[in-house]
């Protein structure tokens, strides 16, 4: 069942990586993020041309990561809810750090640290949760094999009469 079934045990692929959010109120005037922009561009040339991006982080960001150079640690595909912020995330190189990107918060910057490749989980490590869907898949299948018997060996008859119209209503 566990090899059979492999996707059901693998971890799938995460990547690790930083963020500097320039913090900007929704509401807030065009003037404002502009500079925010603007800012986050400054930010992204300084650490292209070597400055520590994690200090930066410190300095600068309004995440709640700042105070671990915004480091956001290992996250599954999907956990930075905003596709195509995602999307950029995904396709930098390691050590690559993004354009600025706006996003609901403010301004943002992400550091491509490491990728994880999925991988399957030992099955010492999942042995238990094999043996309950194998458990639950052949359960499954005889309930479905005992409601088509009974539904095969019996007989069903409609009693057309009770579906005439009483006129004496």
């Amino acid at each position: 069942y566990y090899q059979q079934h492999a996707q059901k045990f693998t971890e799938p692929e995460r990547i690790w990586s930083s963020v500097i959010l320039i913090a900007v109120a929704p509401s807030a005037d065009q003037e404002t993020w502009t500079a925010a922009f603007e800012l986050a561009q400054q930010l992204k040339f300084r650490a292209d041309n070597g400055e520590d991006f994690s200090m930066m982080a410190k300095q600068y960001s309004g995440h709640a990561s700042a105070d671990n150079g915004g480091d956001l640690g290992y996250l599954h595909q999907g956990m930075l809810l905003d596709p195509n912020v995602q999307e950029k995330v995904v396709a930098l190189a390691i050590g690559e750090i993004s354009d600025p990107l706006g996003v609901l918060e403010g301004v943002i910057l992400f550091r491509m640290n490491g990728v994880q490749p999925q991988k399957l989980k030992p099955f010492d490590e999942v042995r238990q949760r094999a043996a309950e869907l194998l458990y639950r898949e052949l359960q499954d299948k005889a309930w479905e094999s005992y409601v088509h018997a009974l539904k095969a060996s019996t007989s069903i008859y409609v009693n057309e009469r009770l579906f005439v119209q009483n006129d004496h209503e």
